[in-house]
């Protein structure tokens, strides 16, 4: 039986927010309106000065690319999605597809992230993952109507669909990767947590938990579990 790797996506698997990174992207592509951006820097700046917190910043800022993005067909988004992926690869950290590719016959490799579902499905695409779990947006024949179906923001939702997937396979040589204390719940349940460039929270928890610290260049050692 197969067992799993289960990894958060933005700033773990990737050096940027892919949010941020295909928001602008698609204002440049005239798919979303510039007053996207303006919206985006105002919920930055309300972040930045102590008005809101981080989770309900995200929250807002998927809130507004979302609404934009009503009307839109999901299948179109995730084929610009990937040939965007494709040609900015950069984005992502080199670890990503030599684990994939060190782990395949071993490991299925499953997304649980934040990120919209389009985001994942087109990441899933290029890397050949085996499947994931998002941020779902309302859709009516595949075309978004503007909405948040459900949010994995929360660690909690994060975990129980991490929850969901182990199910399925040997939880004993499962591997977990995230960044920050959102990922904790999802962290917990896997044999081998690692925590990847790790926020001051989540380290302070990989600490007294006794999980493995890495950076980005560390990775495939901290995974081999020797």
């Amino acid at each position: 039986m197969k067992s799993i790797i289960i990894s958060d996506l933005d700033l773990t698997l990737t050096r940027t927010s892919l949010m941020y990174e295909l928001s602008a992207h698609h204002i440049e592509r005239g798919i979303i309106p510039r007053t996207v951006r303006e919206e985006r820097l105002a919920i930055h700046k309300r972040y930045d000065q102590g008005l809101i917190g981080y989770g309900q910043a995200s929250l807002e800022a998927l809130a507004f690319w979302v609404n934009s993005l009503k009307g839109r067909n999901q299948v179109d988004l995730v084929a610009d999605a990937a040939d965007y992926f494709i040609a900015n690869c950069g984005i992502f950290y080199p670890f990503f597809p030599i684990m994939r590719e060190t782990y395949r016959s071993s490991h299925d490799f499953y997304l649980v992230t934040a990120n919209l579902d389009f985001v994942a499905a087109a990441v899933c695409e290029v890397f050949g993952l085996d499947g994931y779990a998002a941020t779902l947006v309302g859709a009516a024949g595949g075309v978004y109507d503007g909405t948040i179906k459900s949010s994995l923001l929360g660690a909690d939702e994060k975990g129980a669909e991490a929850e969901k997937i182990l199910r399925r396979y040997d939880a004993a040589g499962s591997i977990g990767l995230g960044d920050t204390e959102n990922d904790a719940v999802m962290l917990e349940q896997v044999a081998y947590p690692i925590c990847v460039n790790a926020s001051p929270g989540l380290r302070a928890l990989a600490v007294s938990k006794g999980w493995r610290l890495a950076n980005p260049e560390g990775v495939l050692d901290a995974a081999s579990f020797k």
